[in-house]
């Protein structure tokens, strides 16, 4: 399933009109980073990559809960994401961008709901401008003497699908608890005052539970 996005040209009269939300607390150093360009390259296992827009995560296996009632099977998704970001950065930037994909997952085969900044609930599109997003948390941190900001995204996600009777959706509930392997990928960049900067991407593992 593919996570639709606003186009550019939206995209920056939304973000150029947007504040950031710069409210911090004191949050511990993360235990471990890792930062993937979008071509697969340049990964940093070992501490945050402080180079000039670069996007850090530290994101373990994520948790699908399933539930059933009567015939529609229901997969709530909440995102636990951290991204780790220099501070200079960060708060010079517009924005920052987070896109989740679901594609080598189960969850692609299903619609999708998520509940807007505005309280408005959307169809089978999330926003991945993170000034729009209410469910997280900025902390400032310090890392290896580097100032860095650590962004906490908690979006959520209600995976739904009503089958013909309740045995088909017993069994459908069933199949998505036996997979093994199925992973949900991230994508992240900034935008800057001169555009969008290069994207930074992870994945990890999903666990589906009753």
């Amino acid at each position: 399933m593919k996570i639709y996005t606003l186009p550019v040209l939206i995209l920056a009269l939304a973000t150029a009109s947007c504040k950031k939300d710069n409210s911090v607390s004191p949050s511990p150093q993360p235990a471990s980073l890792s930062g993937t360009t979008s071509n697969g390259s340049s990964k940093v296992p070992n501490g945050p990559d402080t180079t000039k827009n670069a996007v850090n995560f530290k994101v373990n296996t994520q948790t699908v809960k399933t539930s059933l009632k009567d015939s529609t099977l229901t997969l709530l998704y909440t995102e636990n994401v951290n991204l780790v970001l220099n501070e200079a950065d960060y708060y010079s930037a517009w924005s920052v961008h987070l896109q989740d994909d679901f594609s080598k997952s189960a969850l692609q085969n299903f619609d999708y709901t998520t509940v807007n900044s505005s309280g408005m609930t959307t169809l089978n599109w999330v926003d991945d401008n993170l000034n729009n997003i209410l469910n997280k948390s900025i902390a400032d941190t310090v890392i290896n003497n580097i100032k860095m900001v650590r962004v906490n995204v908690a979006r959520k996600y209600t995976f739904f699908k009503t089958y013909k009777d309740d045995g088909t959706a017993v069994t459908a509930q069933n199949t998505v608890l036996s997979k093994q392997g199925d992973v949900v990928s991230y994508t992240a960049n900034y935008y800057m005052p001169t555009g969008l900067t290069k994207a930074y991407s992870t994945s990890v593992n999903i666990t589906y539970t009753k």
